[in-house]
């Protein structure tokens, strides 16, 4: 049979960010999120269902006519967790489970990312304390978000407060997708871009084919010597533990050099001082050049509020956690992804031209070797004051 001819046109994979609202959008659920040979997800359209509803096209923040609004940030914060145990089971100082708990607290629902047994990420709903721990570490991959919108909106009709916290570019998707909803607060993490699931799969397999052992857990960002040390745990299921800087791991080394993203980041939009979130977080490594009576060994997370339901928010989660106010403009100044900027994507073309046709191992030798950009002076420093400091 042959499959008819629709009008329906979604953003081109140079744009496509892969949030999903058209997914959930669709009332025939004909599109389906499926990964590219890259490693990232796309819209997939069964036009034999497609009834041309033009809803994909209308969710779709880079098809649409709808604009979000953009604010200005309104004051930033250092902020850590009360509670050391909650601080620990964080990447930085514990705000977003601050932030969560106050939600909870209320009746609410929280919707962040988390990790499934395969090592792929999620966005998931959490109605407890228990349900938001596994969403509480960050995860350097982008989150499926399909079903999410739909969740979402089951919560709000209920009246009960939801938290939803994500990448910038999927916080923009569901304030286009729900509008000013009054019982929504939305949060965005500044964001560097977000890698190929492919390639995390081939740098596990690469780790397993080393030490001939399962990977059971991947934590992006242990605090087991120090916050400050960005260090990578991996658990093997041979009872050993892998413990490398961050700086030192393959895949690291492609996300932070830009090799292995997402083809929208390399051109984001979202990367600017406006933004659409009430609230945005961070991990706070400039604590020191802003505010160095804030520093912790420990963590400390950047709040910046953008609302005054962000506000609000902020003032309810203060009995979780120590809040203190610091400069704005510092701020925006230490944070690069707060201000427009482009990355060149000279070195995804080649590590993904060699990925493709000479595979994963050649491919890693060649683009992700990582000694070049190691920072021994940095670490040498951090581990000593470490060492003082258990002393």
């Amino acid at each position: 049979m042959e499959r008819k001819k629709t009008l329906i046109s979604l953003a081109s994979k140079a744009k496509c960010t892969g949030c999903a609202a058209c997914a959930d959008s669709c009332p025939k659920n004909c599109i389906e999120m499926k990964y590219d040979n890259e490693g990232f997800l796309f819209p997939s359209r069964d036009t034999q269902k497609c009834v041309e509803c033009h809803m994909c096209e209308r969710s779709c923040p880079i098809v649409t006519d709808k604009k979000v609004e953009r604010t200005e940030p309104q004051a930033a914060y250092a902020a850590k967790h009360l509670q050391k145990e909650v601080c620990g089971k964080s990447s930085s100082g514990g705000a977003f489970a601050a932030l969560a708990k106050v939600v909870l607290e209320q009746n609410g629902v929280v919707f962040a990312a988390g990790m499934d047994s395969d090592f792929h990420v999620y966005h998931s709903r959490a109605a407890t304390l228990e349900e938001l721990k596994p969403l509480l570490r960050a995860k350097y991959l982008q989150s499926n978000m399909t079903g999410i919108y739909r969740q979402i909106k089951e919560a709000l009709e209920t009246g009960v407060p939801v938290l939803f916290v994500g990448t910038p570019c999927q916080a923009r998707s569901v304030k286009l997708y729900f509008g000013d909803a009054t019982n929504l607060y939305t949060g965005e993490f500044i964001c560097h871009g977000v890698p190929s699931q492919a390639v995390f799969a081939e740098h596990i397999r690469h780790v397993e084919k080393k030490t001939k052992a399962r990977v059971k857990k991947y934590d992006f960002h242990t605090k087991r010597l120090s916050w400050r040390r960005n260090t990578i745990h991996i658990q093997l299921d041979n009872g050993k533990n892998l413990d490398t800087n961050s700086y030192n791991n393959p895949f690291l080394y492609g996300f932070f050099k830009n090799k292995i993203l997402r083809r929208s980041c390399y051109d984001c939009q979202m990367r600017t001082v406006e933004r659409t979130s009430d609230i945005v977080l961070a991990d706070f490594w400039e604590i020191r050049e802003v505010d160095k009576r804030y520093d912790d060994y420990d963590g400390v997370s950047m709040i910046i509020v953008y609302t005054e339901r962000g506000k609000k928010l902020l003032k309810s989660s203060e009995k979780y956690m120590k809040c203190n106010e610091v400069s704005l403009d510092d701020v925006i100044s230490c944070k690069k992804n707060l201000k427009p900027r482009s990355y060149s994507m000279a070195g995804r073309e080649a590590f993904m031209r060699d990925y493709m046709t000479k595979g994963y191992e050649y491919a890693q030798k060649k683009h992700l070797e990582p000694a070049a950009y190691k920072k021994p002076l940095k670490y040498l420093k951090d581990s000593i004051l470490v060492l003082l400091r258990k002393k």
